[in-house]
């Protein structure tokens, strides 16, 4: 029960914190932001946010440290939308795994295309 109870605030403070985000920081960040997941510890104490941010390097640098320092506001504002006896300790964590599976297409369009090309010379020979 505790672990559907967990997964239940977890999805909470995503949506939540999400909204807050688009509605308060989102125009003031370099690139944009989405909550991929967040990680809730058993006593739902502490709350870790996996963020993805699309964009340039340095712009996706400067967004999440801009997110980092406004880990307190944000904190508060979600302890007024839910209501838990704690309201959650946020660490963020930039989560690449889109940027993985981008990557991991680009190579196989990559691969692919090399395919079509050695196919295209053999056949042409």
């Amino acid at each position: 029960m505790t672990f559907k109870r967990n997964q239940r605030v977890a999805e909470l403070i995503k949506v939540n914190l999400s909204n807050i985000i688009q509605r308060d920081i989102a125009g003031s960040l370099p690139c944009m932001a989405t909550i991929m997941h967040v990680e809730l510890s058993k006593d739902l104490k502490y709350a870790k946010v996996k963020i993805s941010f699309y964009g340039e390097e340095a712009a996706r640098k400067k967004s999440f440290n801009m997110l980092k320092r406004k880990i307190r506001i944000l904190r508060k504002q979600l302890g007024k939308v839910i209501s838990l006896r704690l309201n959650p300790v946020l660490t963020f964590e930039e989560d690449l795994s889109l940027d993985n599976a981008f990557r991991v297409n680009e190579l196989l369009t990559q691969i692919k295309e090399n395919e079509e090309s050695n196919e295209g010379q053999i056949t042409g020979t």
